[in-house]
C-alpha cells in the first residue's frame, strides 16, 4: 500500500498487517516493521546497530 508522501505511521502499518496476516501484530513485529527493512534475499537490514540490539532484547 502506498503511504502519503512516502511515509508510514504505526496505525497504517498495523492495519495493513491485520489485513495481510489476519491477526494483530506483536510488539517485536511492529518494532521491526518500523525500524528495519527486509532485503530481497530475505535478510533484515536495521536502521542502526542500537535498533538491532533493542530487538534482540525484546525476543
Amino acid at each position: 500500500m502506498p503511504y502519503r508522501r512516502g511515509l508510514s505511521n504505526i496505525h497504517q502499518l498495523s492495519n495493513d498487517f491485520v489485513q495481510k496476516e489476519g491477526r494483530h501484530s506483536t510488539r517485536p513485529e511492529m518494532f521491526q516493521m518500523m525500524q528495519a527493512r527486509t532485503t530481497p534475499d530475505g535478510s533484515v537490514m536495521w536502521s542502526n546497530e542500537q535498533r538491532r540490539q533493542v530487538m534482540d532484547q525484546m525476543t
